[in-house]
């Protein structure tokens, strides 16, 4: 449907520079709901939103992902400033922990990466442990990304907010090795 408001058209603007960053975004007007999937690409990703359902939180949508996604399908996952879940007992609340790791590497293309990025110390321990327990190897990791050599940073509104307050920024890159010994054992 065709935005009338003003402001929505401002925030579907935003929205579209905002992804431009990580993904190739197109948007089409329609003018109707029966034109919507004419003009998706065959094999387009097809969610449905309405104004009556209700937003997934990062976890739910964590555990739906292997629904949503072939194996291997997935280039890059982004994981930034998730909740850090600061009690033990709420640790496989994680989108670190092994329980999340497994439905991310089921859709990972084999070789490609988890770009991880918190303010939060103890989660990115969690999380270093968590991905060498699993068998990722670990790339690009940096304990002050504002102060540190990498380029090619898209820094987050939460990003901006944590870095001007002066606490650093912790990232990772992480990709599966066990691609290899998986497909030893199927044949």
């Amino acid at each position: 449907m065709r935005l009338r408001e003003a402001y929505l058209r401002e925030a579907a603007a935003e929205y579209e520079k905002r992804m431009s960053s990580y993904c190739r975004l197109k948007t089409i007007e329609v003018t109707g709901d029966s034109e919507i999937v004419s003009v998706l690409p065959l094999r387009a990703y097809k969610i449905a939103l309405c104004i009556e359902g209700r937003q997934l939180s990062s976890e739910e949508f964590a555990e739906k992902i292997e629904d949503i996604f072939e194996f291997g399908e997935i280039r890059r996952i982004y994981l930034n400033f998730s909740d850090p879940w600061k009690k033990n007992k709420q640790a496989k609340r994680r989108l670190t922990h092994k329980r999340f790791l497994d439905r991310y590497k089921a859709v990972l293309k084999q070789g490609d990466y988890i770009w991880f990025k918190t303010d939060n110390k103890a989660l990115f321990d969690f999380s270093l442990n968590s991905f060498a327990e699993e068998n990722f190897k670990l790339e690009n990791i940096s304990l002050d990304l504002h102060n540190s050599k990498f380029e090619g940073n898209v820094m987050t509104e939460y990003e901006q907010r944590f870095s001007e307050q002066g606490m650093p920024i912790y990232r990772l890159e992480a990709t599966y090795l066990g691609w290899e010994d998986n497909r030893k054992k199927e044949s």
